[in-house]
């Protein structure tokens, strides 16, 4: 699974479209898919893409500087539970802490109407540490109550930590070890806590790699990504002949002018 940002007008009305009209059990209403249509062409939107197939996303409607909503989110139903909503919602998060937005809202239906597929998207956000806040009755219509829930969003901690590789390489596959390494930049930029990389390797083959993540726990799921554990493979069996990593926790950072 990856996730990136569209940024094309005309593909993210394509996307919605598709995938709402996919999903009538929680998108059965033709006027409102014709609005998410229209509406997610002027907002930040991010997909999920499983084996070249787009199977989600999300769109977000900036109200201001500080307060952001999710304005629509769907997954197609077969991939529920396979945590791509989740991977979504903590993208979403992550682009809104670099933004410094410090909140982030989603409407849904709510309970006082029962609806089996509802309850679980409500159950999604509950879990995701959304907190219901208010039930709007007729904003919607009388007949479809909409729940309010907000969450804050976590600024982003001082400290961080890098993860420092050092490696001698081989001259084997040079094409494809230059190849592997720009796809594992980009599937990097992808995963949750990633906040940068900085790389650099001398005409003798030694090379440095530092890469920025917010906490241990983000490292150790970049570490257990498959096409991540595929490339560590090649590594060891083909393109370095030495190398090691090191996890530092960076507790202050200085740049020019700020001594």
């Amino acid at each position: 699974m990856t996730i990136f940002e569209v940024t094309n007008s005309e593909q993210k009305s394509e996307i919605c479209n598709t995938i709402l009209r996919r999903l009538p059990q929680w998108f059965g209403i033709e006027s409102a898919i014709l609005d998410y249509v229209r509406d997610v062409q002027k907002m930040e939107t991010w997909v999920s893409q499983v084996d070249n197939e787009i199977v989600g996303f999300v769109s977000l409607n900036k109200h201001n500087h500080q307060s952001a909503e999710i304005h629509v989110m769907a997954v197609l139903e077969k991939h529920h539970r396979n945590k791509i909503g989740q991977k979504l919602v903590e993208k979403c998060e992550d682009s809104l802490r670099q933004q410094n937005f410090k909140f982030l809202q989603v409407k849904t239906l709510s309970p006082t109407r029962p609806d089996v597929n509802y309850d679980k998207t409500r159950q999604f956000y509950l879990k995701m540490n959304f907190t219901a806040i208010e039930e709007f009755k007729t904003l919607w219509g009388e007949l479809n109550p909409c729940l309010l829930l907000i969450k804050p969003i976590q600024p982003l901690s001082k400290s961080h930590y890098a993860v420092i590789f050092t490696s001698q390489r081989t001259e084997t596959d040079q094409a494809g070890y230059e190849k592997m390494s720009q796809r594992m930049v980009e599937l990097a930029k992808d995963q949750k806590g990633f906040l940068g990389v900085e790389s650099v390797r001398s005409s003798d083959g030694l090379g440095i790699t530092v890469s920025y993540w917010q906490s241990l726990e983000d490292i150790k799921s970049w570490k257990n990504v498959s096409e991540h554990l595929e490339a560590q493979q090649l590594g060891r069996s083909e393109w370095y002949k030495s190398f090691k990593t090191q996890i530092c926790k960076v507790e202050r950072e200085y740049e020019k002018n700020e001594f």
